[in-house]
């Protein structure tokens, strides 16, 4: 596992950590030193622990922007505000009082995202390929990093619908092989769609005695997941590689993303490595060994979490099914150069 993605996982462990002892350990209260002892050490926590951990095993350990930060300082603010005694949580109603800009902020949201989503539906009835990587190449070329992962994040919605129903991809350029992965098999998919039901219905019996509303809303949430686990399906056992528009595209699953162009492809090379000595190195499917090794002349960013996470690699392994006929058929391409 690599070093950034270990960081993240320990940062994520942490914070879930942190964030359920305060509503634990936090008092009502406060009335004695000892209640204010602890309240100023989860404070402490909350605003410098967090924060500096985050910076150092995700800004710092994952090359990210310094602005991501504002994430962590935002998440803390809302736990402070439902987790600290009134005393101190009055001093966070900002949070409270943000919430009717907000609701209109996400009504509007889900009508320009409602307009979004048919509108590059029906741009995308022609595409022979992925929504977001039309717009990696529509955005890449204009150098602001913000404005092209935020423009990746909103296509993932199109891109979730165009692969879960097989009449909008039906003119997908055809693969040239598939990276081996569980998500590509059907007994997966029927586990993920049982998971998501079961889940859905949990989460609403565990609301609907506070908030019937409120039950309906995230139980409606957790079931539109529903379309994103069969886009992951399709891409994964349908076109986890192929090559659109001079580009290689890597898709390991339906959260991340690889755009390659093939004129900075410096070498394609067929072998056998173990993944115990790539700790360090991408390496993008399932199996004890890389079977594919890419080298390129430059940086190329992996777009993980739905465009959030952008990563910039100059060698990236793979795990494919037939890896003979994925070196051919690159190397059969007029715009690769190989050593």
């Amino acid at each position: 596992m690599r070093r950034p993605l270990k960081c993240r996982l320990i940062f994520l462990s942490l914070a879930v950590i942190c964030f359920s002892a305060g509503f634990y350990f936090l008092p009502e209260q406060i009335n004695t030193q000892f209640e204010k002892m602890v309240s100023a050490s989860f404070a402490v926590i909350y605003f410098v622990v967090l924060p500096l951990l985050y910076w150092l095993l995700i800004i710092k350990a994952g090359n990210q922007k310094p602005w991501k930060m504002i994430l962590i300082f935002s998440l803390s603010a809302a736990v402070a505000r439902f987790s600290f005694a009134p005393q101190i949580a009055e001093y966070f109603d900002f949070v409270m009082w943000l919430r009717i800009p907000i609701i209109v902020l996400l009504i509007a949201l889900e009508f320009f995202l409602f307009t979004h989503v048919i509108k590059s539906l029906w741009q995308a009835r022609k595409l022979k390929g992925d929504p977001r990587v039309h717009m990696l190449n529509k955005m890449g070329n204009e150098g602001d990093e913000k404005k092209l992962q935020m423009s990746l994040t909103l296509s993932y919605e199109p891109a979730s619908w165009y692969y879960a129903l097989p009449f909008l991809s039906r003119t997908h350029a055809t693969s040239i092989g598939r990276l081996k992965l569980l998500s590509g098999h059907f007994w997966h998919l029927l586990l993920l769609l049982t998971g998501l039901v079961i889940l859905t219905a949990i989460s609403y019996f565990l609301i609907a005695s506070f908030s019937e509303l409120v039950a309906i809303i995230v139980a409606s949430i957790i079931g539109y997941s529903l379309i994103s686990i069969c886009a992951n399906y399709r891409i994964s056992r349908y076109f986890s590689a192929y090559i659109l528009n001079h580009h290689l595209v890597i898709n390991h699953s339906f959260l991340s993303l690889m755009v390659i162009p093939l004129d900075v492809i410096k070498g394609v090379e067929q072998g056998n490595w173990s993944k115990h000595q790539l700790s360090e190195s991408l390496v993008l499917g399932r199996g004890k060994q890389a079977n594919i090794e890419l080298t390129f002349n430059q940086r190329v960013g992996y777009f993980s979490m739905m465009g959030m996470i952008n990563e910039a690699f100059e060698k990236v392994y793979l795990v494919v099914e037939n890896p003979e006929g994925f070196v051919k058929k690159i190397n059969q391409s007029d715009n690769i150069r190989t050593n």
